[in-house]
Order: structure tokens, then sequence, then C-alpha cells
């Protein structure tokens, strides 16, 4: 019989050949998650929890999430668990190991005030629709842009810009700063600190300034591939997108015998105005962050509100996994917060269950095309105020930019 339990320290050696394994059969394991597995999994004092599933004392499942608030989710700090480092062993697949697990770590993540649970899903055949089967539903948005260098406008920035590149890995807490600016693009996950400092020592991190002011900034990776040198942005924040032109001249000119130019960016970023020729462009959209509600109360009452939000809404939630989520709740909204009551109500304007509830409050799709295409029950006047509520925006996990 499989024993679920939080991991010991002398488990740690099992879980990472379980995952070493896992990830090596997908061909994608990588030396950098085995450094991380080693250094950061199963670290309580750092806000790193582990979950395993054993047989006979032997690891066969493992589950680890962190602890973050570094966030802006809908208008304020949300305190979410990371999910990461999640294998089954293969020969005890589809037994409903990792459903167990998930059910005592969401229970986890609500005792240590968890209100959000995100993750990124892997390739294995099948991973996202498990997800699904747990409430999770992709949440994340952002671009990729792919062109040959001479598909970029020749543009000049403001005269008042100036540009340097970061050899001090003191100046992350810069970059730092300038991360949480891009809040204003919608919610953002901000990159840990240690991850600016990785970036400014590899070289090629720019900063922008305006009579001394970080305004904006760009790592500029080179890289070679069988297509030949490639370039790729990462990390372009900005404080307005009146630096973006800036960036761009940068980018024109150190693409100059580049093969090709990548460039990850915020969905809002104008870089279409600035391609000269349309039919060298590749646009991908991308994006494989997953969300999902762990205290429905908390969310609600956490997150900011428009003063134009509509109406009263009363809501019936199903979740099995989380049941303190179960009830119907009466959703109204007082001076740009929303309160959330109980009630008995036995005519609520729409039941979720929590993939449902997922879809509704990423940001991805509008309520009212998840209601047209199927995907969630209501009268059209509902699923306007659920979009008043959960209007459609852009969200972002720094984590692998």
């Amino acid at each position: 019989m499989y024993h679920i339990r939080e991991a010991r320290e002398e488990d740690k050696e099992q879980s990472i050949q379980l995952l070493i394994k896992t990830f090596g059969d997908m061909g994608i394991l990588e030396d950098s998650w085995v450094h991380s597995w080693k250094e950061y999994m199963n670290r309580p004092e750092n806000h790193d929890w582990n979950f395993v599933a054993t047989l006979d004392e032997k690891v066969v499942a493992n589950l680890a999430y962190f602890g973050n608030a570094n966030n802006i989710i809908r208008g304020n700090p949300i305190p979410f668990a990371g999910v990461w480092a999640v294998a089954t062993a293969e020969e005890h697949r589809r037994k409903g190991i990792l459903k167990s697990i998930y059910k005592i770590a969401f229970k986890d993540m609500k005792e240590k005030e968890l209100v959000l649970s995100i993750l990124e899903p892997s390739p294995y055949p099948g991973a996202q629709i498990a997800y699904e089967k747990l409430g999770y539903a992709l949440a994340e948005t952002y671009s990729i842009y792919e062109f040959p260098p001479d598909a970029l406008r020749t543009v000049e920035g403001k005269h008042s810009i100036s540009v340097r590149e970061l050899t001090d890995t003191k100046d992350h807490k810069i970059i730092d700063s300038l991360s949480k600016e891009m809040a204003q693009f919608g919610s953002r996950v901000f990159v840990f600190p240690w991850m600016h400092i990785g970036s400014i020592e590899k070289g090629g991190f720019y900063l922008f300034e305006k009579d001394s002011k970080p305004v904006g900034c760009a790592w500029l990776v080179f890289s070679e591939e069988s297509n030949g040198k490639i370039l790729t942005i990462y990390s372009n924040y900005l404080s307005s997108l009146s630096v973006f032109p800036s960036v761009v001249e940068l980018v024109r000119k150190m693409s100059s015998d580049c093969n090709t130019v990548k460039w990850v960016a915020d969905p809002q970023y104008p870089l279409l105005e600035y391609i000269q020729n349309i039919q060298k462009l590749t646009t991908k959209i991308s994006g494989k962050m997953m969300m999902r509600i762990v205290d429905f109360v908390k969310f609600c009452t956490s997150i900011k509100v428009g003063d134009s939000c509509n109406g009263n809404l009363v809501v019936k939630l199903i979740d099995k996994e989380c049941p303190w989520n179960e009830g119907v709740f009466s959703l109204s909204i007082d001076n740009g917060s929303m309160l959330v009551e109980k009630t008995d109500s036995s005519r609520p304007d729409i039941t979720l269950e929590p993939y449902a509830l997922s879809q509704v409050i990423a940001g991805r799709t509008q309520a009212r095309t998840l209601r047209d295409i199927g995907a969630i029950d209501c009268s059209e006047e509902t699923a306007f105020k659920l979009d008043s509520l959960f209007p459609v925006e852009n969200f972002i996990s720094y984590f692998r930019f």
C-alpha cells in the first residue's frame, strides 16, 4: 500500500534519482534542474516543501512546491504555491497516486495561507489533461517573435535615453525594481534575484537610463545553432513604452552579424510597428503556466476590482480536492474590493467546478467566450458580470525569461 507523507531529508536522494530518470526518459533533462533539485528542494526554512509517495519505504512519486509572494496578481501581491519537481515512477503511473499527493499538498498550501497554485506541465503525453482534471487551467500568455535582422526598421531612440552594459552583479537590484514596473501590463510573477545575478554574470545585460534614472533593460543572448548565429532578447522590462524605440535601436545594432533575432516579449509591446518586412516575421503566442485556486474566498477578497463591476453574483462551487472551497457564495463590490459571503441561496447564477473556475479567473479568455463555446453554463448577463469581476489580462511568470 502506498504511503503519502511530507518528505524527509533521507528521501531526497531517492526523489532526485526518480526525477532524473523521469525527465531523462523524456529527453528534456538539464544539468541546471539537477542542481536546483539538490540545492532548493525540500528546504522548509526557504519556503520550499516536498511530499512523496512511498511503497515499502521506496519513493515512487514526488511533488515539491515553494511559497511566493513576490508578484502582482490582479492588482495585489497574492501568496501562491509554485509546484515543481513532479514525477511518478513509470510502473506506478495511472493509479491515482499524484491525485492523492495533490489533495494533501492543497491542504498544506491552505494551512500556509497560499491562495493560488501555479505550475508548468511537463511535455509528457496527457500531462496537461491530467492537471486540468485537478483544476488547473492555462493562465499565461506571452509572445515570441522571430525574424532576420534586416526585417527590423532602422530607428533612433530618444536622445535623452542612454544605454550601458551591466557588469556589477549588485545592479541586480535595479533590474529587480524594473521588473516590478511590468505590473502596469497585467499580473506578473517576478524573477528571483539570483536569476538576474546569473544573467549579469553571463554578460549582455543592458540598462537604459534617462537623467541617470533606470527606465528599462534587456538581456541580449547570442548563440550558435545549425541555421547560424542567433540573438535572443529576454528580460526586456520597461518603465513605459516610450523606452521601447531605444531597445529596438540597440537590437538592430547588435544583431548586424546575426542570421536570426528571437524576441521574447510581453504581448503589449508594439514590436510589429518596427517590422518593415512582415513576410519574414514568425510570431508564436506562448505561455505554459497553469493556475488553480487553492482558497477561493481569500483570492477574491485579495484582488483589486474595477469600479465599473456590475451588480452582485451568486456562485456555487464544487471542489472535491479543496473541499473548503465548496458552497454557495455571494460576490459583491465595495470600494474596489470584492466582498464574499456564504449564502443559503438555492438558485446560484452559475455553478463552477475547479477547472472552469480556473478558466474564469486565469485571465486568458473572456467568460462570454467561455459561455459561447460551452465551457461554462450561465446566462449572458452572468457572463458579463464575471467579465467585470475577472477581466481578461495577461499573466506572465518570468521564471523562464
